[in-house]
């Protein structure tokens, strides 16, 4: 199998369908159908084997989400090499390092990635301009490093996912897995070549892949990106595009969700209308399947174009309150999981079974068992292959009997449901032995007042064999009455849990470390607490409370993760930093959140922390 061939026997009889489609900043619009996909594919694939690569080789790529992107993914695709996808939104060293370790013969980057480095490395292979195919200037117009030494026709993607608890590992998957996930996805889903597709989430990813690169193409349907992904380009692609489906991970729908509770409480008529008929949608919904909410709440659904029928929810838990909203509301709302191991989807929801506290049911064929100690064990068809040079790190994926590791932890109920309850490796061992997963103990210490951010971690007891229960604590106000009132707050909510839910200690952070998924880093809490001098990082907190570009640099590293130390008022935002398409958008609505001013208007791609702190 080979997803070039699937996806062009799906879609050449009728050449002239809109396939992808981009809005720049400046308005103007790129569109291709699926004739001018299938010429430029045809064309960069050309391109790569004049240049000398061969089948079974490996190019990276590592752009923004794009038209370009699907099409140079597909001309590797269609020359039989591994495509390596890098996210773009990288620095200059996590990007050579990537590069390096795929062991390529070739590169498509945008100019925006190229112009990261301040001296592009002397790579003996072509790195090609992802919108035209041509080499960038100063690099080689043909591969002059020796052949492959294991070269892997039958590979088509090699997905570096980096998680809480280690370093980013390339995992392998085969252009069958792939396809036949997909298959798969769209049939349950009920997926159609007439949907439109919204692009927020970075290709790069295993969740982008499926669900807009090789989804959409395999029946037809077609992908709309945004250059820049900022509050109001977003309003505004809801507005003209009209999207059927939108994928997006649970922070996203959340800060959404936050922005049109605002706008409805902003006026008491429609604060009162909305407290009336909510709980009367969502109880209809759950009674007889009526949605009320699309008809009560048209003003909502017309405010995300008024066509939208999927929302698909992936790659990290997504909170009950949030995917009851939209229920209520009348959207499907579809919440899966899945590892970029095991391909996304692996369980879901369907559109004839939807539920808001679950991730739903294995989807066929997959095998789905919970192991002595509670982790959730996989068997797939659509599993990786293993990890890119890294025998051993495979072999440890799997136990014994073959079951994929996912080290996440769950449990089923009596329809079969799943729930995620935490991770294995963040398990907090107790002094008596029993081991406590931290998001149950952050659900009992929900809306704590002057708390921006909760996140609890296990931090070992010196010289003992068990862990102490750490808050980690991002306050909404910076001083040190609201460290005291918070600490009160938190000693009186623990004073009614049992014993083993009581917080020990507390830390007060500026961020909290996450993927580029939203996961929090745990292992770096742990680390900080181990290490750090909380007298000190307080003091150093409190100073810079008042000051809003130490506000806005804090924020803007949350979302980087990166170093505030390397951020400076003449940092360029989206050129300099790690924000890529998902993150600005993130970005946008936490500045907006925190400030309670729109940005927008200020965003252009050479745009620095000073443009910012002078807009507020």
């Amino acid at each position: 199998m080979n997803i070039f061939k699937t996806i062009y026997e799906c879609n050449k009889n009728h050449p002239s369908k809109l396939a992808l489609s981009v809005t720049m900043d400046d308005g103007s619009t790129r569109a291709y159908t699926y004739g001018d996909v299938f010429a430029k594919a045809d064309e960069y694939g050309d391109r790569l084997l004049s240049a000398g690569v061969k089948e079974g080789d490996r190019v990276a790529i590592a752009c923004e989400g794009s038209p370009e992107w699907t099409i140079a993914f597909l001309a590797v695709c269609k020359i039989k090499c591994t495509a390596a996808l890098i996210d773009a939104s990288l620095g200059s060293a996590e990007l050579k390092s990537f590069i390096d370790r795929s062991d390529v013969r070739a590169a498509f980057l945008s100019p925006k990635t190229f112009g990261k480095f301040a001296e592009f490395p002397d790579y003996k292979f072509p790195v090609f301009n992802v919108y035209d195919c041509t080499v960038f200037d100063g690099c080689r117009n043909s591969v002059e490093e020796e052949p492959t030494p294991d070269p892997s026709p039958e590979i088509a993607t090699i997905i570096y996912s980096s998680g809480t608890t280690r370093r980013a590992a390339g995992i392998m998957h085969t252009h069958e897995s792939l396809i036949k996930t997909t298959q798969m996805t769209l049939n349950v889903q009920e997926l159609v070549e007439t949907d439109r597709y919204l692009a927020i989430i970075p290709n790069s990813h295993i969740y982008g892949v499926i669900c807009l690169v090789l989804g959409p193409h395999m029946i037809g349907a077609d992908v709309h990106y945004i250059e820049t992904l900022g509050a109001e380009a977003i309003l505004k692609a809801f507005k003209e595009y009209k999207p059927t489906v939108l994928s997006a991970v649970p922070k996203v729908y959340e800060l959404f969700m936050t922005q049109i509770l605002r706008k409805i409480n902003d006026n008491p008529a429609t604060a009162f209308m909305f407290k009336t008929f909510y709980p009367i949608c969502e109880k209809a919904r759950r009674k007889n399947g009526k949605l009320l909410g699309k008809k009560i709440f048209k003003s909502i659904h017309d405010g995300f174009g008024g066509s939208l029928r999927v929302l698909c929810s992936a790659g990290a838990p997504i909170k009950k309150e949030v995917a009851d909203f939209y229920y209520a509301a009348g959207f499907n709302i579809m919440i899966t999981y899945g590892a970029s191991e095991t391909n996304i989807p692996t369980i879901g929801n369907t559109p004839e079974d939807i539920t808001t506290d679950t991730c739903g049911v294995p989807y066929p064929p997959i095998s789905l068992k919970i192991s002595d100690e509670g982790e959730m064990l996989i068997k797939s068809p659509y599993m990786m292959v293993g990890y890119f040079r890294d025998e051993e790190a495979t072999k440890e994926a799997f136990d014994k009997d073959g079951w994929f590791k996912t080290g996440d932890l769950g449990n089923t109920d009596e329809q079969g449901h799943v729930r995620v309850t935490g991770r294995l490796k963040e398990n907090i061992v107790l002094a008596t032995g029993k081991k406590i997963a931290p998001d149950d103990i952050e659900a009992k210490y929900a809306d704590l007042p002057g708390v921006k951010e909760f996140v609890i971690c296990g931090v070992p007891v010196k010289n003992a064999d068990y862990d102490e229960v750490h808050a980690f604590v991002v306050p909404e106000i910076l001083s040190a009455d609201s460290f005291d009132s918070i600490r009160k707050e938190i000693t009186e909510r623990g004073s009614s849990l049992i014993q083993n839910m009581r917080v020990v200690k507390t830390h007060f952070v500026e961020e909290i470390p996450r993927t580029s998924l939203q996961k929090p880093k745990r292992y770096l809490l742990k680390k900080k607490a181990l290490e750090g001098d909380d007298a000190a990082d307080e003091k150093m907190i409190e100073e810079k409370g008042a000051d809003i570009e130490s506000r806005v640099i804090s924020v803007i590293a949350r979302i980087a993760n990166a170093d505030k130390n390397d951020i400076s008022l003449s940092t360029k935002v989206f050129s300099d930093l790690a924000i890529d398409s998902l993150s600005s958008i993130t970005l946008a609505l936490e500045l907006e959140d925190e400030f309670k001013v729109n940005i927008e208007p200020y965003y252009h791609d050479d745009m620095t922390v000073a443009d910012i702190v002078a807009a507020l």
